[in-house]
């Protein structure tokens, strides 16, 4: 799994607004990020993206309870800045502040949860860039600092998180007006490297600080193992013997990680997946029914009722809508 990639040329900002969650999907699985819906949305979402000289740049609004998974492109830094949102980040399975600034390294794994209304923008800087900056204006620091395949989170910097808002509401004005972002490139790349080398020039109580998680592992070994038997009768003990852990592990290492039990987990992801099936072209070729069995679906009562009050709508309904209105940008 990849984010978007940098590039050399400026294109225009365009919002393009999603009916829902599923079409918010699709959108981030082009880009190589994997969504899952965990909780209800209340609102639909909007996403943007575009580059200015050598940034990428996107920002996605999205209410409800998502997992949200990406790989950082090879070369590439990442700073990601929450800007007006309510609940919580969730990194692994540690819990970020408001002021926190999710950096990501090349070829890091972003593994986390959004919790009810989230409103965040990225920034991708190429790496040589980072690095020439370090070299620069941090000439004593350690030259490994910027360690491939790690993310961290910057803390206990609140004016370089004003600072990256300050910037994001510069772009997220070119995107209402649907136009390139005017001058100011340079400005920008110049106020996220400087944010970068916060904890380094050691001018403020700025740090970097690496969200261990012994638990992500053992989760991932377990949904791998969910994403292989959708369809097959899964027991707990089959997740335990899958993520190599006791059962005890099992369900702290999801609530920890999810916010839910793994049994619960398994049930989003095959709701999820059902969605999906719905709302493709052979939808109508089968029935409900035979759609939700082919997902692990037994008891039609309980899987109408889950998925309503997942999507809040009924599963004919996502038929219905999916046939007449097929998902486009506006």
């Amino acid at each position: 799994m990849s984010a978007p990639a940098a590039s050399s040329a400026d294109v225009p900002f365009r919002r393009v607004d999603f009916g829902d969650s599923d079409e918010l999907a699709s959108a981030f699985a082009t880009w190589g990020m994997e969504l899952t819906q965990l909780g209800r949305e209340s609102a639909t979402g909007w996403t943007a993206s575009g580059t200015l000289k050598n940034l990428r740049v996107w920002t996605t609004v999205l209410t409800g309870r998502y997992r949200v998974r990406t790989g950082l492109p090879r070369q590439s830094v990442l700073l990601q800045v929450d800007l007006a949102s309510s609940g919580s980040r969730r990194l692994g399975n540690n819990t970020l502040a408001g002021d926190d600034i999710l950096v990501g390294f090349p070829g890091a794994e972003i593994d986390g949860v959004l919790n009810e209304h989230h409103h965040g923008m990225s920034f991708i800087i190429p790496q040589e860039l980072a690095e020439e900056a370090l070299q620069l204006r941090a000439p004593d620091a350690d030259m490994n600092v910027i360690r491939p395949g790690s993310a961290y989170v910057l803390s206990n910097c609140p004016a370089k998180a004003a600072a990256l808002r300050q910037l994001a509401g510069y772009v997220l004005g070119s995107i209402q007006q649907d136009a390139a972002t005017p001058d100011g490139s340079d400005a920008i790349l110049n106020s996220l490297l400087d944010t970068l080398l916060e904890p380094w020039e050691r001018v403020t109580a700025a740090t970097f600080r690496l969200p261990r998680s012994q638990c992500l592992p053992v989760v991932h070994r377990v949904e791998e193992f969910m994403r292989d038997r959708l369809g097959e009768q899964i027991m707990l003990h089959d997740l335990c013997r899958a993520g190599r852990a006791s059962q005890r592990s099992v369900e702290y290492a999801f609530s920890s990680v999810y916010g839910v039990g793994p049994k619960q987990y398994l049930k989003l992801l095959r709701l999820n997946e059902v969605r999906r099936a719905l709302k493709t072209k052979s939808a109508s070729t089968a029935s409900v029914a035979d759609t939700a069995r082919s997902f692990g679906f037994s008891h039609m009562g309980h899987f109408f009722t889950d998925y309503r009050n997942l999507f809040g709508e009924t599963p004919n309904q996502t038929r219905v809508v999916s046939i007449s209105r097929p998902w486009s940008e506006s």
